[in-house]
């Protein structure tokens, strides 16, 4: 029955002049998904996360990584009273923000990078302004951002360091809920911290997965194969959808969507 529908459907309407229909119907489809849904918090449903989900696990040591200048923070020190909260920002002007708006005893302030390695790396960023959550250490993210109207790229320095070796140096054995946002470099942070992963350590990851990894050339499949021991969720403006079986069709959606990855009892 339902292939004799799509026979007759594909008939008569899997024609160029329903081409623009066809695209809507995709991207109200990716929106009914939660992917696109990046217009603020609501919408993306980091709001619902923390206030909802993440309150409810009480976590007491929090990573962020690409604190940007902390809105996301003051989200998380709304909802959760917890005991150490570490933020890595590498690009310097975006830092002293951080430091001048985010106050409490209880956060860490950390003008550096996190990734696979440890070493310097190049940080690109929109010419004409000075940090923008834009900044990436993919040049071409850069460059080709609608926002970058002058198609002008500025180049800092930034020191890198592993979530592995962080950990170790400053003794920290668990880290309750890690948020990375670093504008397609999301993969090598995760890489970096995979010890910590696989014992374990890490109880809940938020991470973005959008059009920066066609550049990074980093696959949904990637994160989900790292995190086999976690159940993965698509976040949604007041709930999560559950991503119970990688497919390709589904997952590999090239565009904005917030993941958390929860780890299995």
């Amino acid at each position: 029955m339902k292939d004799a529908f799509f026979a007759i459907y594909l008939r008569f309407f899997c024609k160029p002049i329903f081409a623009r229909f066809h695209k809507a119907l995709v991207i109200w489809g990716m929106k009914g998904l939660g992917i696109l849904n990046y217009q603020n918090h609501f919408l993306t449903g980091e709001r619902h996360f923390i206030s909802k989900v993440l309150s409810r696990m009480s976590p007491k040591v929090i990573f962020d990584v690409g604190a940007n200048e902390g809105k996301y923070i003051q989200m998380l020190q709304e909802y959760i009273d917890f005991d150490s909260l570490h933020a890595f920002e590498p690009h310097p002007d975006t830092f002293q923000r951080l430091k001048n708006q985010i106050k409490g005893d209880n956060i860490s302030f950390h003008n550096m990078g996190m990734s696979d390695h440890k070493g310097m790396l190049t940080l690109f960023d929109i010419g004409d302004k000075e940090g923008t959550p834009k900044a990436s250490l993919f040049k071409e993210v850069v460059a080709n951002h609608s926002e970058n109207s002058s198609r002008t790229v500025n180049e800092i320095d930034i020191s890198l360091s592993t979530l592995d070796e962080y950990c170790d140096e400053n003794g920290i054995e668990q880290i309750d809920f890690l948020k990375v946002d670093t504008e397609g470099h999301e993969l090598s942070v995760l890489i970096g911290a995979k010890q910590m992963i696989d014992s374990g350590r890490i109880n809940v990851i938020q991470f973005e997965f959008d059009q920066m990894n066609t550049v990074s050339k980093v696959f949904f499949k990637d994160f989900y194969e790292l995190l086999e021991n976690y159940d993965v969720y698509r976040l949604m403006p007041d709930s999560m959808l559950k991503i119970e079986k990688y497919h390709s069709i589904t997952c590999e959606v090239f565009a904005f969507q917030n993941i958390v990855a929860i780890r299995k009892k």
